[in-house]
C-alpha cells in the first residue's frame, strides 16, 4: 500500500497547504503602530510607492525597453495542459515503481528485511526524480514540495530532506534581473543608488515565489528587500486552474469537495502574489500579538519585521532586517555553541521557544482574530532563547 499512501498523502499536502493560506475571516484591528519604520516619506504614483527623489521626476520617452523586466500575461489554457501533462509524465512513474513494488513482494513472498532495503532504494530514486521534476517546473509544485519536507509523519526520510532546500534555497535570480525588478517597481527605472547606500548581491534565501536580499537604506537602517520572480504568477495560477479542472473532473470519485478547496486556494493565492496585501498583514500580525485578548497593548512574545515607511509595491517589499535561526537548524546551531540535545539548557531554550509561539499564537486567535497561516520551520526563526542560553553556557 506504499504507493497508495504516497498518492493520497501528496492530496493530503495539497489540501493543506491550500488551507494554511487563508487567514481568519474575522475583522482584525486597524490600528498600527507608528514608530521609526513609519520615517521613510515615499509617494505613491501608478499604484507604485515612490522614494521622495524620484516622485517628481517625469518618465522620459527615451527609456531603454531592454531595461524594463516583462511580468508574463496568465497561461493560456494550452499551456496549462502541456506543463500538467509534463509533471504527470514524470511523476506517474514513480507511483507505478512503488505499485510493481507491492505486488513483486507479495507474489514473491519477500522477507521483511529485504523489502525494508528495497523500499530504502525506491526511495532514493523516487525522491531524487520527484525533486528534479519539482526544481525544473517549479511554480505550485515548488508549494507542494515545501508541505512534503516537512511532513516527516507522512513521507520516507529520503523525500523530505532531498525537499527541505526548497524552503529556501531554490535557484536564485540573477542580480542583473534583481536590480532591474527593485528599480522598475521602487524608483521608475531610477539606480538603486538612489535609495540604498549597499545591497548585497547574494541573496539571504531563495524560494518559491520571491528571494530576499539584505541592503542598506541611505539613512543608515539595514533593512530586507523581498522581490517576486518574474514569472512565477502565470505558472502558480495556471497549475491551480489545473488542478480546480481535474478535481471538478473527478468530483464524485473524490471523498471531499476539493474543487472547491482549490477555488479558494486560488484567491489566497492572488493575495500572496501582492506585496502590498502582505505589507498589511504584517501590520496586522504584529498589533495581534502585541496586543492582549482584551485589545491592552502589551509585550510582545515574538519579533514581528515590518514594512519601512512605504517602500512596497505590488512585487517588491522592504522591510525591517531581523537576524534569526530557522527552527529547524536549531539543534545544529545550538550544538556550535556547545549545547547538547537533552541538556538542561536545550530543553529551557525549547521551553522559551514554545511558550512564545504559544502565546503568540493564543493572541492571534482569540483576540485579533487574524492568524499567521503558514508555520513551516523557515518562516520562524528564533532569536532571544539563544542568545541568552549561549550568555548562560559562557557564564
Amino acid at each position: 500500500m506504499r504507493s497508495l499512501t504516497l498518492l493520497v498523502a501528496c492530496f493530503f499536502c495539497f489540501v493543506e497547504h491550500s488551507l494554511c493560506f487563508s487567514p481568519s475571516t474575522r475583522n482584525s484591528c486597524g490600528r498600527q503602530r507608528h514608530d521609526n519604520r513609519n520615517n521613510m516619506s515615499c509617494c505613491r504614483r501608478d499604484n507604485k510607492f515612490v522614494h521622495p527623489r524620484n516622485a517628481a521626476v517625469a518618465p522620459t520617452s527615451d527609456k531603454d525597453d531592454a531595461g524594463v523586466v516583462d511580468f508574463p500575461p496568465p497561461l493560456t489554457s494550452m499551456q496549462r495542459t502541456k506543463r500538467a501533462i509534463e509533471f504527470y509524465k514524470r511523476v506517474l512513474p514513480v507511483l507505478a515503481a512503488y505499485k510493481a513494488k507491492e505486488l513483486e513482494f507479495k507474489l514473491k513472498k519477500t522477507p521483511e528485511e529485504k523489502q525494508q532495503q528495497a523500499w530504502q532504494e525506491l526511495d532514493e530514486w523516487g525522491s531524487t526524480r520527484i525533486a528534479e521534476t519539482i526544481h525544473d517546473m517549479k511554480g505550485f509544485y515548488v508549494k507542494t514540495g515545501q508541505v512534503i519536507s516537512t511532513r516527516v509523519d507522512l513521507f520516507p526520510e529520503a523525500y523530505t530532506s532531498k525537499l527541505q532546500e526548497l524552503q529556501d534555497s531554490i535557484e536564485p535570480m540573477p542580480f542583473d534581473l534583481v536590480e532591474k525588478v527593485v528599480s522598475q517597481e521602487l524608483l521608475d527605472g531610477a539606480p538603486l543608488s538612489e535609495l540604498f547606500s549597499s545591497f548585497d548581491k547574494e541573496p539571504l534565501g531563495s524560494a518559491s515565489i520571491a528571494q530576499v536580499h539584505k541592503a542598506t537604506l541611505l539613512d543608515g537602517r539595514v533593512v530586507a528587500v523581498k522581490l517576486q520572480r518574474p514569472n512565477v504568477e502565470p505558472k502558480l495560477l495556471g497549475d491551480v486552474a489545473n488542478l480546480k479542472r481535474i478535481s471538478k473532473a473527478l468530483a464524485k470519485s473524490l471523498p471531499v469537495d476539493y474543487y472547491t478547496v482549490f477555488c479558494e486556494l486560488g484567491d489566497a493565492l492572488v493575495n500572496e502574489l501582492d506585496f502590498l496585501a502582505e505589507a498589511q498583514a504584517m501590520r496586522k500580525i504584529d498589533f495581534a500579538v502585541s496586543h492582549d485578548t482584551d485589545g491592552s497593548p502589551t509585550e510582545r512574545p515574538v519579533s514581528i519585521p515590518l514594512p519601512v515607511g512605504e517602500l512596497v509595491s505590488k512585487r517588491v517589499l522592504v522591510m525591517d532586517f531581523v537576524e534569526g535561526i530557522p527552527l529547524n537548524r536549531l539543534q545544529e546551531t545550538l550544538q556550535e555553541r556547545g549545547i547538547e540535545p537533552g541538556s538542561p539548557e536545550s530543553k529551557i531554550a525549547g521551553r522559551r521557544i514554545l511558550d512564545s509561539l504559544s502565546l503568540a499564537f493564543g493572541r492571534m486567535i482569540f483576540g485579533a482574530g487574524f492568524i499567521h497561516g503558514d508555520p513551516h520551520p523557515y518562516v520562524y526563526s528564533t532569536i532571544v532563547a539563544v542568545c541568552s542560553l549561549c550568555e548562560m553556557r559562557t557564564n
